[in-house]
């Protein structure tokens, strides 16, 4: 019991220096299950990933007791008997199918199910319905829980009885432990970009916000790099696992991309986990004009006023919103509106920019069903960390919407500076210039002396000056997941667009061509910035030359030396006395004109 808790306290000690290093080793320290999935069977035996593997005997649509439609079974595994198998002391906890099927009854077993063999039937025995009376196919989910088994096969219960057909299944499983004398070892490309957490042999790729997994056409980056060790690796989604498990390096690969979440409904409602859904049902197409490559689409549930689809959890940064909508319905004639809506709070929602769509339902003559269906999108980049919902409003008819997306907003933004090497600017989001070439800057002024500091991480909305010698055009600057700190004093103000004027009493300047003059009716975009000096400051005129130094900070002023200051000019030549132009007086920038 001592030795078992030592490894335990040991296996901690592990996790908590892998985190830190984003790069793992060996033994793992949790076995939870993980759930991978297959649509669409390119063969009638494969891998579904490295540790899970299945096989099929017998089955042709023609076998099938109602074969209506033939392209209902289009890269579906027709079959008498399904088997999954695992490998590498994985144990299968549950399997859930999606199959086509006309009236049969599945029978399962699994043989080496711990602690006893288990078997049992799921009913798939399904004839038409009032939805869908001249259908004889449905696609149903049933789910065997309660695993712990290498393997389990599915077959018809009895001879007489028809094939059945798949089209996709999901497999939870748990990984095996390694041995102790294998070591894996696993890191990102960029722990910026993403984490690696381990789960026996697989390797949980954990994406930071506005980066994923390059899918191997990402500019020819491939998913995963293999560094040293003679192994296969099986991708399936964020999951790697090893095969075989022996002594290896593994390098995960991420990239900045658009994220997002999708909600198409070919899948049972509640497995799209990033979504809340109320007062909508999934249906088939058959009733429907059929626009899209799959079966099902989500309809208003019938009497339902008013219903949603939200995201589950907030989005700090989304990009475009769309979805599609069909103005040709089941039962014409109903007045339908859709609208997109945003809320901080999950209370208060509020419209996105009027974005309201509303129409009356019904068949159109001579109008062909492939071109009914129609895409709506809501540019939603100008708000942040925010719900985003589709929302209902009707008289409780049937409303189709199909294939909705959200995407958010990649992790970096593009940022220029003008060829004076000088640019103001400002962002609705914090971004991070520790590795950026471009310098920026916050002021402060005090008396008749500005004050420029170099500032790293700039929080959302907050006006800086930029300085890259030679100016840059669209340099990626990291977007960061959280604000960065207030800062308080900062002179600059972002821009409206409206046009900012100079006056005694309001001293305002823009910049303009590197050198900062008084504002005259100048209009400032909102991703601009200008200066405004406090009331009573006595700088009238002024130009900024920032040293290319690491302090970043550098003082301008127009107050006159005293007799015993040192007085230097720009090329470190020593002065009798201030010249016209800038001059360094006791380390400080002054002006004189």
């Amino acid at each position: 019991m001592k030795e078992k808790m030592l490894r335990s306290i040991w296996l901690r000690v592990c996790m908590i220096v892998a985190v830190v290093t984003t790069a793992f080793a060996g033994t793992v320290w949790a076995n939870e299950p993980i759930t991978v999935e297959l649509e669409g069977f390119p063969a009638t035996s494969g891998q579904i990933d490295g540790n899970i593997s299945y096989s099929t005997t017998g089955g042709t649509v023609s076998d099938l007791q109602y074969p209506d439609d033939p392209t209902v079974y289009k890269d579906n595994l027709i079959a008498t008997t399904f088997t999954l198998t695992a490998a590498n002391n994985a144990k299968i906890n549950s399997v859930t199918f999606h199959w086509t099927t006309s009236p049969v009854t599945i029978a399962y077993s699994a043989p080496t199910n711990e602690p006893e063999p288990k078997s049992g039937t799921v009913n798939a025995n399904l004839w038409s319905t009032d939805e869908n009376p001249d259908v004889r196919y449905r696609l149903e989910y049933p789910q065997v829980t309660e695993l712990n088994c290498d393997e389990i096969v599915f077959a018809k219960a009895q001879e007489s009885q028809d094939v059945f057909s798949i089209d996709y299944i999901s497999v939870t499983y748990t990984p095996g432990d390694l041995d102790d004398d294998i070591t894996i070892n696993a890191q990102p490309n960029d722990a910026s970009k993403g984490t690696l957490e381990f789960n026996g042999n697989v390797i949980i790729a954990k994406p930071n916000p506005g980066y994923g997994v390059a899918d191997d056409t990402d500019n020819a980056v491939n998913s995963y790099t293999i560094t040293s060790g003679n192994v296969d690796v099986v991708r399936k989604g964020n999951y790697f696992a090893v095969v075989p498990p022996t002594n290896c390096a593994v390098t995960i690969n991420f990239v900045a991309h658009a994220g997002g979440s999708s909600l198409d409904f070919e899948k049972p409602l509640n497995n799209y986990t990033d979504w809340i859904i109320q007062g909508f049902a999934r249906t088939l197409l058959t009733t429907w004009p059929n626009a899209h490559t799959g079966k099902y689409l989500g309809k208003t549930e019938d009497n339902a006023q008013t219903t949603f689809i939200r995201t589950e959890s907030k989005i700090r940064y989304p990009g475009i919103f769309s979805y599609y909508y069909c103005p040709m319905a089941a039962v014409s004639g109903s007045p339908v509106t859709w609208k997109v809506l945003v809320s901080h709070d999950n209370s208060k929602w509020d419209v996105v920019d009027g974005n309201e769509l509303s129409y009356t339902t019904g068949w159109n003559d001579g109008q062909s069903p492939e071109n009914v269906w129609k895409i709506y999108s809501v540019d939603l980049s100008s708000v942040t960390d925010v719900y985003v919902g589709l929302f209902y409003e009707g008289n409780g008819k049937a409303a189709g919407v199909d294939d909705i997306q959200l995407t958010t907003a990649t992790a970096t933004v593009k940022v220029s500076v003008s060829n004076s090497g000088l640019s103001t600017y400002c962002n609705n989001r914090a971004l991070d210039f520790s590795k950026s070439s471009i310098k920026a800057y916050y002021a402060t002024a005090t008396g008749t002396t500005l004050t420029f500091h170099r500032i790293y991480k700039v929080p959302a909305g907050f006006p800086v000056l930029l300085q890259k010698t030679g100016g840059v055009t669209d340099e990626e600057v990291p977007a960061l997941v959280g604000d960065a700190p207030e800062i308080t004093g900062n002179v600059f103000v972002r821009g409206t667009g409206a046009a900012v004027t100079w006056l005694e009493n309001d001293q305002k300047y823009i910049l303009y061509h590197g050198e900062f003059l008084k504002a005259n009716e100048n209009p400032v975009a909102t991703y601009r910035a200008y200066i405004q000096l406090p009331s009573g400051n006595q700088v009238k005129d002024f130009t900024i030359n920032l040293d290319a130094d690491d302090t970043g900070i550098e003082t301008i002023g127009d107050a006159q030396p005293t007799a015993n200051d040192a007085i230097y000019n720009l090329a470190g030549q020593r002065l009798k006395k201030m010249q016209k132009g800038i001059n360094i007086v006791n380390g400080k920038k002054m002006i004189q004109r």
